[in-house]
């Protein structure tokens, strides 16, 4: 059982990091503020966002709105609400489902699960074999 609990552990683990990748939206002040313009259409309220502020603090946050001179959304872990201007952010990073990681993920719990159940099925009879000697 102990096998069992540490192998799906194991897929947890795996498929929480998997199925997403972070990538880089813009990646200086004046690019962070082309992001942040409603017209280029490069950010959306829902996206989450991991924001790195000219004074060297990181954020992370849950976009809702978008102003002509600020980002609007909820701090991740807290849920507080923020407004970060765009002249301070210096880069900004958001979190997006990635298809083939999770495809390949998928496909790693399947051999893994079928690999757990063969050696358990082996160990079982192993026993079974044994107990009749």
């Amino acid at each position: 059982m102990s096998l069992l609990r540490r192998a799906f552990l194991a897929i947890l683990a795996v498929m929480l990091a998997a199925c997403s990748t972070v990538s880089v939206v813009a990646d200086t002040r004046s690019s962070s503020a082309a992001a942040a313009d409603v017209a280029t259409m490069r950010l959306a309220p829902g996206d989450d966002l991991r924001l790195k502020l000219a004074s060297g603090e990181r954020v992370q946050l849950h976009l809702v709105a978008i102003e002509p001179d600020a980002l609007v959304g909820t701090a991740s872990k807290e849920g507080t609400p923020l407004r970060v201007p765009t002249g301070q952010i210096e880069t900004i990073e958001r979190e997006e489902f990635d298809g083939p990681k999770t495809a390949l993920l998928v496909a790693a719990i399947v051999v893994l699960v079928y690999l757990v159940v063969k050696s358990l099925m082996e160990q079982s009879l192993d026993l079974s074999v044994s107990r009749v000697d």
